[in-house]
C-alpha cells in the first residue's frame, strides 16, 4: 500500500498578509459605516424591518435559487466533456450570475409596477420588458462569445479539455 504525503502549502509573503489585513479592516469599517448610515437615516422603524426582510429574502434567493442554478449549469456543461472549452463554460456561468443578480435587483420594481405604484414617477420604466431585453442581450453575448472562443481554440490547435491551464 502506497502512502500519499500531502505537501504543506507555500507560505505567503508578509506583504500579502498585510494587504489582506488592510482589506479586511476596510471591509469591516465599510460594513459598520453602512449599518450606521442605514439606522441613522431611516425616518421610520418599519423601513428598517422592510430592509431586513429584503436582505433575508436576498440571502434565501441566493442560496435556494442562484447557487443551485449556477452549479447545475456548470455540471451540465461539464458533462459535455471535451467538446466545450473551459472558457465557454466560464462565459456561460458569468452570464448566468450577471443575469440572476440583475433579475434579483429588478424584481422589486417589477412587483411595484404590477401592483400599481402610488406615484407613477417612482417607476417610470417598463422593468419587466427591460429585464427580458437584458437576458436576450446576455444570451447574444454568450452565443457570439462562445463561437469566437471555440473557433479560436480550434484554430490554435489547443485541446478542448475542460482542464484549466496551469497557473503561472
Amino acid at each position: 500500500m502506497t502512502q500519499v504525503v500531502a505537501e504543506a502549502p507555500e507560505s505567503v509573503g508578509r506583504g500579502v498578509t498585510v494587504v489582506r489585513g488592510i482589506l479586511i479592516a476596510l471591509g469591516v469599517a465599510l460594513i459598520g459605516f453602512g449599518g450606521y448610515t442605514l439606522v441613522m437615516l431611516q425616518p421610520r422603524p418599519n423601513q428598517l424591518i422592510g430592509v431586513a426582510v429584503w436582505l433575508i429574502g436576498a440571502i434565501v434567493l441566493h442560496d435556494a435559487v442562484l447557487s443551485p442554478l449556477l452549479v447545475g449549469v456548470g455540471l451540465l456543461m461539464r458533462r459535455a466533456g471535451h467538446r466545450v472549452p473551459w472558457t465557454v463554460i466560464a462565459l456561460v456561468q458569468g452570464a448566468v450570475v450577471i443575469g440572476c443578480l440583475f433579475t434579483l435587483m429588478f424584481l422589486p420594481e417589477v412587483a411595484v409596477q404590477q401592483r400599481g405604484p402610488k406615484n407613477a414617477t417612482v417607476v417610470p420604466l417598463d422593468y419587466a420588458q427591460n429585464l427580458v431585453i437584458m437576458w436576450a442581450v446576455l444570451a447574444a453575448i454568450v452565443i457570439i462569445g462562445s463561437i469566437v472562443l471555440v473557433r479560436r481554440t480550434r484554430r490554435g490547435g489547443r485541446s478542448h479539455s475542460n482542464v484549466r491551464p496551469p497557473r503561472a
